[in-house]
């Protein structure tokens, strides 16, 4: 990830891997919590660096993610202040897909990172994919959810409603 120009992450029904605080990440799968927790401690994502280029972090989340408890309430609610602390940087862009969005989503889970010698490989549902052809099929998938995502301030709401817990979903 860190040498990545960009990462784009759609997902149904967990965090992405990327964008997971320490706390969240420990607690995957989330019917075995840690014994300890000591607070959120989430990965750096790396800033822009000057006369370098861009960098762009992506991750469009389903509705009902930030709503589903992982391990400890207080994990969850850490995770979702990192993604709010993420999506007010200026190079990343947190994005909620709604529940009733009328989009059949061919994925539970879909990632691309865009490296500079490798091009972009795709990572989808546990299988990774570099070829051309993947390349487009999985960009344009990625496509559909992000058109279909609301903004950024109004996911920042939903995911901030999430952490005071004024949303909750029963996860699988």
């Amino acid at each position: 990830m860190t040498r990545a120009e960009a990462v784009q992450c759609f997902t149904s029904d967990r965090i992405p891997e990327p964008f997971r605080a320490e706390g969240y990440a420990a607690a995957w799968p989330f019917h075995r919590p840690p014994a300890t927790y000591a607070g959120p401690k989430g990965p750096e994502i790396p800033h822009p660096r000057a006369g370098v280029g861009t960098k762009r972090w992506t991750p469009v989340l389903d509705e009902a993610v930030p709503g589903r408890t992982r391990g400890r309430p207080a994990m969850t609610a850490d995770q979702l202040g990192h993604l709010l602390e993420l999506s007010r940087t200026p190079h990343a862009e947190v994005r909620v897909l709604r529940l009733n969005t009328e989009l059949a989503l061919p994925v539970a889970f879909l990632a691309g990172h865009r490296l500079a010698d490798q091009g972009t490989l795709w990572r989808q549902d546990g299988c990774t994919y570099a070829d051309a052809d993947a390349h487009e099929k999985r960009g344009l998938m990625f496509g559909r959810p992000l058109r279909h995502a609301v903004g950024v301030k109004e996911s920042r709401e939903l995911i901030a409603r999430a952490r005071e817990g004024r949303v909750s979903w029963r996860g699988p």
